[in-house]
């Protein structure tokens, strides 16, 4: 059960609310953080997202990969010299 939940969880990084999610949670919580570093942050933690269930893997997966690109497409527009990549 442990896992669905886990996967449950994740799967919300990948919607079409992910930028106001991400505003949002800056906003709140790491308001202090200029956005290059945030955007970073936040990469870095997508990128690392494991789903544990066989649907996380099948279909979070694909989702979580289409967000990854809209961030580093937002990264790249925004802060040109970022570390991004290609």
């Amino acid at each position: 059960m442990s896992h669905c939940l886990h996967d449950a969880d994740m799967m919300q990084n990948c919607n079409d609310t992910l930028f106001a999610n991400f505003v949002g949670v800056k906003q709140e919580l790491f308001g202090y953080m200029p956005y290059e570093i945030y955007t970073e942050k936040s990469l870095e933690f997508l990128r690392n997202i494991k789903y544990e269930t066989k649907y996380g893997q099948e279909v979070g997966q694909k989702l979580l990969d289409e967000s990854i690109g809209h961030l580093e497409k937002f990264q790249k527009l925004v802060f040109p010299d970022s570390g991004h990549r290609d």
